[in-house]
């Protein structure tokens, strides 16, 4: 299945944002003083969750243990994920210029 197009990710985005200023008061008023950016929507390939689920299995973690993944909340989460983002994010270029940097 192809990635959704960029109007269709901007209406993601926006909708996302109005739903967590309606149901969170504090994402609301952070976002409003300026102490949070809008959030981002990104695509991986088709198979991403599943290649990640055989990496942890041949790290000897037993699937059924292996919780679906909400938050990049890990380095070794990060990494995997932001690697194979195929859409344009300004949060994605940061991480990889950072990794980049680190390495030279």
């Amino acid at each position: 299945k192809a990635p959704a197009d960029e109007a269709a990710r901007a209406k993601m985005i926006e909708t996302l944002d109005e739903r967590m200023e309606e149901y969170n008061e504090k994402y609301f008023k952070y976002r409003r003083w300026g102490m949070l950016n809008a959030p981002e929507v990104v695509f991986v390939p088709a198979g991403t969750y599943d290649a990640y689920r055989e990496s942890l299995r041949q790290k000897g973690v037993v699937l059924n243990q292996i919780k679906p993944v909400v938050v990049l909340n890990t380095p070794e989460r990060r990494d995997f994920f932001l690697s194979r983002v195929t859409t344009p994010s300004s949060a994605v270029d940061a991480w990889r210029a950072g990794k980049e940097a680190a390495q030279t």
